[in-house]
């Protein structure tokens, strides 16, 4: 595909790293390679045959499973989460592509207007691609990422933050934690049936968010100063 690719590179350069720093398997250069590539593979094979690519993004090395998992004593980077050519759609997603007419554009001729406009999406393209691999790791895997867990942290807060108003900061992270709780267990119940059996090993990789994170996280949603703990000021 590179061969008859914009400059025989792409979307290669600068742009590589739009996603991801490290590795090629989130590169938008080698998604849209595949993704292009698969379509040409269609065209020619129909469905008769499987399409074999190693352009696939494995679960996060800092995942946590979940109970009765089949997958345990696996490596979580050998658990494939999402074909790489699927960050094409989140291009179309965020950029408000229809089609694919810019995408071939930009990598059959020149890539320059495609990039101007992905760039100033970079971050937007990033979390929605960071989310879309996160809930297909707790769809595929019943796996909890470094992601879900801070889209857990973010949602529990978001929809408490009357509650949390009116509260003491010392017990802010107490009753956000007692509502991660619930929250994974109503997702792992949605995949897998009636859980009880979450380990405290579990339990502890979930909730290891610091109090002191959960405070300054809900300070900023609710507008509210630190409170002084005056059994500890000095008087003159």
């Amino acid at each position: 595909m590179h061969a008859v690719s914009a400059s025989h590179t792409g979307l290669q350069g600068d742009f590589a790293t739009l996603i991801d720093q490290n590795g090629q398997q989130q590169s938008p250069d080698e998604a849209v390679t595949d993704y292009f590539g698969y379509q040409i593979y269609k065209k020619i094979f129909g469905d008769n045959q499987n399409y074999e690519t190693g352009y696939w993004v494995g679960v996060d090395k800092n995942a946590v499973f979940g109970p009765r998992n089949e997958h345990v004593g696996y490596k979580f980077e050998d658990l494939p989460v999402v074909w790489s050519g699927q960050i094409v759609d989140i291009f179309k997603d965020v950029l408000g592509l229809e089609d694919d007419s810019l995408l071939k554009e930009a990598y059959f001729k020149n890539p320059e207007n495609f990039k101007k406009l992905a760039d100033a999406q970079k971050d937007e393209i990033k979390k929605s691609w960071e989310e879309f691999k996160s809930n297909k790791t707790l769809e595929k895997y019943n796996v909890f990422d470094t992601k879900q867990k801070e889209i857990l942290l973010d949602e529990v807060i978001e929809n408490n933050k009357d509650t949390l108003e009116t509260l003491p900061d010392s017990e802010w992270a107490g009753f956000v934690k007692e509502k991660i709780k619930a929250d994974v267990k109503q997702k792992w119940n949605n995949n897998i049936g009636d859980i009880e059996d979450i380990t405290e090993t579990q339990w502890n990789s979930i909730l290891d968010f610091r109090p002191y994170y959960i405070k300054d996280k809900i300070r900023k949603l609710i507008n509210k100063e630190p409170e002084l703990n005056t059994s500890t000021l000095s008087h003159p």
